[in-house]
């Protein structure tokens, strides 16, 4: 560097004292090159200049960084200590880890706020990752101070343990967490924006952890979506304030395949008073028909098999928000009395739950656990009382009933990850379905995906699959389903075509349909053979889209129809045992479709 500055130093001499020489005379021998060579002369001098200012804001930058890097790694460091703290209720440690968080992204911010990080963000190329970086640390600081510093203060109010003991909820509890996620909750999500929105970075370390963070939180925005549906409807859902909340139970059995599950097998009340759980009777509305329903004409179009007036046909329609309403309705014609949600439940989520809290052992002497309750509940059952339905319905209802007990006597227990899991999986495969009669519920219900409605956005294209039997049996325990998506292809209307398939498979076997009672294999006259399974499928197209070329592999067809706004197919199957029948189309989405073709299909018995 020394060296440069004494080569500038001499270079400027040089020309000034040529500038003395030859300026006074002027003309073609002196002036006019002397000033060019002086003002390049200057232009190398204020460039040299300016590279030399630039290594040494370059190596200031640098350190700098190396500082910021460090506080980041602490912070990041943390992250273990607090999921542990909070786990625990440790409230001295996590106020300790909070502390030195604070420090840290504070420090952060303190480094990549003055002029020398304000320059680099003006740098060509790496300018935006340098500007990235002082998002990052702002976005720490607001999480830091008006996030993780204000929990640290009251660690308790997010501790699960107790929430829920001897089948009751602490409402009061459930009230002070609604009112801390309500604190947090927008600064968590407006920092979760500020990340989510910055720009790809250029530098591959950066770009990176930068990538992974933003997958992240990305997820930790939709959870948060979903909190704020739900959590400020849970105390008045939980009967807070001394009122009694009355939820209809449907254990829907799917194998008597209906569009939203299953055979509405046993319906069972449930009422709860300031967090106080209580399960009532248990009863079967079964071809209870002393009130019709409102079905419109076009569903009575696309559901011939329906009865105006039959409890156990409402879930013919996939969209649980219709049928959620009508089981309540059922309800009500038939008892008297109103309830203020429906829950829709099968034994594979019952299954998931006493995998959790352990198993319940019926009046015969059945123990069904998490490992046999779909088994027992929809096959085991038929084979040992083959010839006294009345039974079968009871010991469905019994088991029902008393898994309900072990779960809401062994929540308190229960690990809540898992527990949260089981329930974000059933109500993904639409295991778990809620109706709820106050609008602001149903809309949280929505929200958290449990409502059981029909997509109808364009952004998020869904084709329904679903099935209902019409076999009149419990043969569906042996029917597996697969639909198969290809890659999309994109039309010249913005609109994206995808080539599909979907098998309807019968897992038995002659010999075993021979040997099993009729209550399983069904005694529709229509069936071809002991093992023929009749199957009325629903193939449903995608808001804004629609279904065409629908060839079916036996060369049996479906009718095409309007539902719910949506491109419907719909017919009769036949599936005999071991074959395989399949349906062949294209489905067409919107030119509006942000997201590939999703799949949603009827939940089937086995997993």
């Amino acid at each position: 560097m020394a060296r440069h500055f004494s080569d500038l130093q001499q270079t400027m001499g040089r020309g000034f004292a040529r500038v003395g020489e030859d300026g006074p005379k002027g003309g073609p021998e002196g002036g006019e090159p002397g000033s060019s060579h002086v003002v390049a002369v200057v232009v190398v001098c204020a460039v040299v200049c300016l590279l030399a200012l630039m290594a040494v804001g370059g190596w200031r930058l640098y350190v700098s960084a190396q500082r910021v890097e460090a506080e980041a790694q602490q912070v990041v460091g943390s992250v273990d200590g607090l999921k542990a703290a909070l786990k625990d209720g440790d409230a001295e440690r996590l106020s300790s880890i909070a502390a030195d968080v604070n420090g840290a992204a504070h420090g952060m911010q303190n480094e990549t706020s003055g002029l020398l990080w304000a320059a680099g963000s003006l740098l060509p190329v790496v300018g935006s990752d340098v500007s990235s970086v002082r998002s990052l640390a702002n976005v720490l600081v607001d999480l830091s101070d008006n996030a993780l510093t204000p929990l640290a203060a009251n660690p308790d109010a997010l501790q699960l343990k107790g929430l829920v003991s001897d089948g009751a909820v602490n409402v009061e509890r459930v009230k002070e967490l609604a009112a801390l996620e309500q604190q947090l909750s927008p600064v968590v999500r407006r920092s979760v924006q500020t990340i989510v929105g910055l720009p790809k970075a250029h530098l591959s370390q950066l770009a990176s952890a930068l990538d992974k963070v933003q997958a992240k939180v990305g997820k930790a925005d939709e959870a948060l979506a979903k909190a704020d549906a739900i959590v400020p409807q849970l105390p008045a859902m939980l009967g807070a304030d001394g009122q009694t909340r009355n939820y209809l139970v449907v254990a829907q059995n799917n194998v008597e395949l209906r569009a939203t599950g299953g055979f509405a097998g046993s319906w069972t009340t449930l009422s709860v008073t300031d967090g106080v759980i209580q399960m009532g009777d248990s009863l079967t509305l079964q071809h209870a028909a002393n009130f019709p329903f409102d079905w419109s004409d076009e569903e009575r179009a696309v559901f011939p098999m329906v009865s105006v007036d039959d409890p156990s046909g409402v879930n013919f329609t996939p969209d649980f928000t219709r049928a959620g309403a009508r089981f309540a309705e059922a309800y009500q014609d038939n008892t008297g009395s109103r309830v203020d949600g429906v829950v829709g439940i099968d034994p594979v989520f019952l299954q998931r739950l006493l995998s959790l809290t352990g198993g319940v052992v019926a009046s015969d002497g059945t123990e069904v656990n998490g490992d046999n309750a779909a088994a027992e509940l929809m096959n085991g059952v038929y084979w040992r009382y083959p010839d006294n339905p009345d039974y079968q319905d009871a010991f469905f209802a019994e088991v029902a009933g008393l898994s309900f007990q072990k779960v809401l006597g062994g929540l308190g227990d229960v690990d809540v990850k898992r527990l949260s899991d089981v329930i974000e999986k059933s109500a993904d495969d639409h295991r778990l379905q809620v109706w709820m009669a106050d609008a602001d519920e149903e809309r949280a219900m929505d929200g958290l995906g449990m409502s059981g409605g029909i997509g109808q956005d364009e952004a998020t294209p869904v084709l329904g699959v679903y099935l209902n039997d019409n076999t009149w049996s419990k043969i569906d325990w042996y029917l597996s389903c697969e639909t198969t998506v290809g890659e999309g292809v994109r039309n010249p209307d913005g609109s994206t075509t995808y080539e599909v398939v979907t098998s309807l498979t019968n897992n038995g076997s002659e010999d075993e349909f021979a040997g099993m009672p009729e209550y399983i294999s069904g005694k529709n006259p229509d069936k071809r053979s002991v093992g023929d399974m009749i199957t009325i499928p629903l193939v449903l197209g995608p808001a804004g889209g629609h279904v065409d070329g629908l060839v079916v592999s036996d060369g049996s067809s479906l009718d095409e129809h309007t539902l719910y706004g949506l491109d419907a197919w719909t017919g009769t199957l036949h599936v005999g045992a071991q074959q395989t029948v399949q349906l062949s189309y294209k489905v067409t989405v919107s030119p509006k479709a942000a997201a590939p073709l999703a799949v949603r299909t009827t939940p089937l018995a086995q997993e």
